[in-house]
């Protein structure tokens, strides 16, 4: 039963659509092989419904020439991997963001009884490891710190140093206010 349920399909052209002309050989392809969503082939081929439905979904296309011989993966634009084999950083809508392409500043708040805190702007939380930032910052500050609102706040007066970092790091950092 299987094996000729796929010998059926397999005679199916998915993507010829009631109405279409007749392919080159002079055949009306469109009594044959109208499936779609909702059509009513699967009484004519013996089948569920659900089965030809389940093969007549249309899918994205996954790739360039996806299905064929010439078929190739989706490769990230930086690194020319395959986006599943691929690391490089990605914002929220899922384009590559570079160290390079976020600008950070970094600034100093002073508060309440004269506390002094460093904020570090302007880096994106998804394509940047904020938690691993601040880790590497209050090593080298020998301060405590947090993320408060898609910023990083040092404890104490550090400007200088954090600075340093994050250039070390590859982001185009500047200090910023006063």
């Amino acid at each position: 039963m299987f094996q000729t349920t796929i010998s059926q399909l397999s005679n199916l052209n998915l993507r010829s659509y009631p109405g279409e002309p007749p392919d080159s050989t002079g055949n009306d392809r469109s009594r044959r092989d109208s499936c779609r969503p909702g059509c009513s082939n699967a009484p004519m081929l013996g089948l569920p419904s659900n089965t030809l439905r389940e093969a007549c979904t249309i899918r994205p296309m996954s790739g360039l020439f996806d299905g064929t011989p010439l078929e190739r993966p989706v490769t990230c634009e930086v690194c020319k991997q395959s986006l599943a084999q691929c690391t490089c950083p990605r914002s929220e809508s899922g384009a590559v963001l570079l160290p390079k392409d976020q600008s950070a500043r970094v600034g100093r708040e002073i508060r309440r009884k004269g506390k002094t805190v460093t904020i570090i702007t302007g880096l994106d939380p998804v394509a940047s490891n904020l938690d691993a930032i601040l880790a590497q910052l209050k090593t080298a500050c020998a301060a405590g710190g947090t993320i408060n609102d898609r910023r990083i706040e040092i404890q104490g007066d550090h400007r200088e140093r954090a600075l340093s970092i994050l250039q070390d790091l590859g982001y185009p950092a500047k200090l910023s206010g006063g």
